[in-house]
């Protein structure tokens, strides 16, 4: 296992945690509300030009996390290490596509050993209990796409949406096989499920009441961690974010209000 170095980059605009780096890559903690990359739309420092002005060279992305979205981003530090890296990301993304879900009991996943795994967090409106998965298409045109989710803590809390006395959250953790554009966004809403903070495709309602109830005006999506072999090393490897405080603290705002309180720790 490749050993993970944690430590803030410090910036007159942002702390940025380092979740790890080494000759060939770079992953940090993107924050909620910053851009990946510049382009239109996109107001103040996009986190590509931040690094870029912090570290003095090129860097280059190999995936992406919406503005929104809080949590594991990965950086080339050459384009050589850009176009291997990005690579494998667009190879787990079609392998993933052939694979069995689940696999047949007692039978190998030679797939898996070449696969990325990532993980994500995210709050809901009302509760998913269980784990399930969901197969929908998405996009324009629609392509194929699966996520895997597991309900990890539902919340019950007495804030009035007619015609019910009390409001229903859930903390799901969320595992997509395929890389489409929006893909956790749109499955959540293709479930009647939506991101709380989604303002695309959430509910006004709840997101307005989280706004003045909670103060929190973010997406509530974390990307936790990314797991797979390193691509130069060939090692295992474990990138990993921890949840932020703007996320975190709701959660324990919910918990506190909720009937079973329980503390969200990371």
């Amino acid at each position: 296992m490749i050993p993970v170095k944690n430590k803030s980059l410090q910036d007159t605009h942002q702390d940025l945690e380092v979740c790890f780096e080494d000759p060939w890559f770079l992953v940090v903690a993107k924050p909620s509300g910053m851009a990946t990359h510049p382009g239109r739309g996109v107001v103040g420092e996009s986190l590509l030009e931040l690094l870029e002005r912090q570290y003095k060279t090129k860097l280059f992305p190999l995936h992406r996390l919406d503005a929104g979205t809080s949590g594991v981003l990965a950086f080339g530090r050459s384009r050589e290490a850009a176009q291997v890296g990005a690579a494998l990301f667009r190879t787990s993304d079609a392998l993933n596509q052939t694979r069995r879900f689940p696999p047949d009991e007692g039978q190998p996943d030679p797939v898996a050993k070449t696969c990325l795994k990532k993980s994500y967090w995210a709050l809901v409106r009302g509760h998913m209990t269980g784990d399930g998965s969901i197969l929908a298409p998405v996009g324009t045109p629609p392509k194929e796409a699966t996520t895997h989710w597991k309900g990890i803590r539902a919340f019950e809390v007495p804030w009035e949406v007619r015609p019910y006395m009390t409001a229903r959250y859930g903390l799901v953790r969320l595992e997509p096989v395929t890389g489409r554009t929006h893909q956790l966004r749109q499955h959540l809403h293709h479930v009647y499920h939506p991101l709380i903070g989604d303002t695309r495709y959430g509910d006004g309602v709840h997101n307005r009441m989280f706004r003045s109830k909670m103060r929190s005006h973010r997406l509530m999506l974390h990307c936790g961690e990314i797991k797979g072999n390193h691509p130069f090393t060939n090692d295992a490897f474990c990138w990993a974010a921890p949840f932020p405080e703007n996320f975190k603290s709701v959660i324990n705002e919910l918990a506190k209000i909720d009937l079973a309180a329980n503390t969200l720790k990371n």
